[in-house]
């Protein structure tokens, strides 16, 4: 058996040996062959910039998003779009006219966005007559109302301005400033006649209006099943034969119908002395009344009732998002930054074309009464020779107006410590007898009062 000899490995061979080969071979420079990188990109067009590729994800979130953006755009002016039509449906704009800025004395610019002046205007369509009640095609404006929301300082003031005021020629056959609106020669624009009245006589600026039909009212209370309202002072009518036909009784009464009717109109019945300003200030515990029931509705409540009242009674220069804005503002006003006056006036001693009952302007006393309360510039201040509404020859001596008030001393009317309603002519009396003078409301004086109590 031949021996085997051992296999003998070369070492210094494998010391030779070529490295490996990588995956890319790495090719040794020459000053004729210069680097080139490892990937090489494609040339680029001219004009034309590479982008670079974005993740897969990222590019289905952008599309989502765009989807999303359309979907609220889509909805954005579908909401638009609807409210244009509902502000159709909810409110008449315009119907009544617009009001001109060149004739219409306007909120300076200085002052805008501090305070708007709104002139608004209740009108009665319907008359009666014995048992038919009617519906005209025009009526008077028989509540006139100068509303500046103060801005600036959460406040509403509002002027009352008499039916009766005496205008002449201007306010037709009877001369009162409630005849404008009917006479003037205007009839596709009779709301601007009576704002430029205003505007130009007494010197208020005003930047909107407000018209309704007075039939709305009673809707409005209708709606709520009636209103809870104070009647200050008993007003009694009397037929020919001296038995009463009509009554309401002073104290918290449920109005609707025409208790309502009766209520707001009535000037001449008994225990209304003062006739139309007697009228004025029984006005205030109804805007009070309903003041007060529209901020407790419930949001449904007010929901069924604007579009009900809006499209049927009321029209306006206003658009509906800046209603909506005003509204808004109005309702968040507590009662005691809301303020009711009345203009001034003097009694003619002397019917008017030997028929009609005026009032006339207390100028003096009304140039006092808006430097107190619609001054717009702090500087310029009213004097009587601004205010030039036409005299008359025979007046009372003294001028008649009811007090300036708050809404929140009229929300206090008949309501005791508890908060319950009480009878505020009992009140009355028993706060004459203590303090000996007359009370404000009813005119107890301590004899009548003692009187009272003896019986």
């Amino acid at each position: 058996m031949q021996s085997q000899e051992p296999r003998r490995i070369d070492l210094s061979r494998a010391k030779r040996a070529a490295p490996r080969p990588s995956a890319q071979p790495v090719r040794p420079m020459t000053p004729e062959q210069p680097a080139r990188p490892e990937q090489s990109a494609p040339p680029e067009r001219p004009g034309s910039h590479a982008r670079p590729k974005k993740p897969r994800g990222k590019r289905r979130a952008g599309r989502i998003a765009a989807i999303c953006a359309a979907i609220v755009l889509c909805l954005g002016l579908g909401a638009y779009a609807a409210l244009k039509l509902y502000s159709m449906r909810v409110l008449n704009t315009g119907d009544m006219g617009t009001l001109n800025t060149e004739t219409v004395r306007q909120t300076a610019p200085e002052f805008r966005g501090e305070q708007v002046n709104i002139l608004v205007l209740g009108i009665s369509y319907t008359t009666s007559d014995a048992d038919v009640t009617y519906r005209d095609e025009i009526a008077p404006a028989d509540m006139i109302l100068y509303v500046r929301v103060d801005l600036l300082n959460n406040q509403i003031r509002m002027l009352q301005i008499p039916r009766d005021t005496f205008v002449g020629d201007v306010g037709g056959a009877e001369g009162k400033i409630n005849g404008i609106f009917t006479t003037t020669a205007d009839t596709e624009n009779r709301v601007n006649a009576v704002a430029e009245y205003i505007s130009q006589n007494f010197g208020l600026p005003i930047d909107n209006y407000v018209t309704f039909d007075l039939e709305g009212l009673k809707a409005i209370v209708d709606f709520f099943g009636g209103i809870d309202v104070y009647v200050p002072n008993d007003i009694i009518t009397y037929d020919d034969y001296g038995n009463v036909s009509y009554a309401l009784y002073q104290g918290w009464n449920k109005l609707r119908d025409y208790d309502l009717e009766y209520f707001l109109r009535a000037r001449s019945a008994a225990g209304m002395q003062l006739g139309d300003v007697d009228r004025l200030q029984n006005q205030r515990y109804f805007y009070s009344a309903v003041f007060r029931k529209v901020k407790t509705a419930s949001v449904p409540d007010l929901i069924k009732l604007v579009p009900y009242i809006g499209e049927r009674y009321i029209n306006t220069d206003f658009t509906l998002e800046d209603a909506i804005g005003l509204a808004i503002r109005f309702l968040s006003i507590p009662s005691e930054n809301i303020m009711m006056c009345s203009m001034p006036v003097y009694f003619a001693q002397q019917y008017y074309k030997d028929v009609y009952a005026v009032v006339v302007t207390a100028k003096a006393e009304t140039a006092d009464l808006f430097n107190q309360y619609f001054l717009e510039d702090p500087e310029d201040l009213f004097t009587a020779d601004e205010i030039t509404t036409p005299d008359y020859p025979l007046t009372t001596e003294e001028p008649i107006s009811t007090p300036v008030q708050w809404m929140g001393e009229i929300d206090a009317a008949g309501v005791g410590e508890e908060g319950e309603p009480v009878d505020e002519k009992e009140l009355a009396e028993e706060n004459a007898a203590n303090k000996g003078g007359l009370d404000e409301y009813n005119g107890v004086t301590s004899d009548s009062a003692s009187a009272s109590a003896a019986e």
